[in-house]
């Protein structure tokens, strides 16, 4: 990805127009950071034309049971981050399961490249019993 300049500023995500009609945006460095992080988690792999090999597979682990989709999450997020995300460090992956409706939240923490700390939260990840 590329280098973020200082007072550059970025589409901030969720993407909405704002009273004035226009985008909204953001120029803070972790924010901007934040939004990359989701994106490359959430775009599945092969989407992209020019970019086959970005994003995830974590959507596949829909139809695992939750062990198995708690490991195949935490193994492409390290993927992620070795291959799409190389400017930060992965910090740690935590998980948490609602029994009721197997929905497997997972907290992202990482190392921003001026050694901030960033956190986002990927959650909706459903699985079977």
């Amino acid at each position: 990805m590329d280098e973020i300049l200082v007072g550059e500023k970025t589409i901030s995500l969720p993407f909405r127009i704002d009273p004035s009609g226009n985008v909204t945006g953001t120029s803070s460095y972790s924010k901007i950071w934040a939004d990359r992080v989701l994106v490359a988690l959430a775009t599945p792999r092969g989407t992209r034309i020019m970019r086959p090999t970005f994003g995830s597979a974590i959507y596949e682990s829909e139809f695992e049971t939750v062990s198995a989709s708690i490991e195949q999450i935490k193994k492409e997020i390290n993927s992620i981050f070795a291959t799409d995300l190389t400017e930060l460090i992965l910090d740690e992956v935590t998980s948490e399961v609602d029994e009721v409706s197997n929905i497997v939240y997972v907290t992202v923490s990482y190392i921003l490249p001026n050694l901030e700390s960033g956190k986002v939260l990927v959650n909706n990840l459903p699985t079977v019993n």
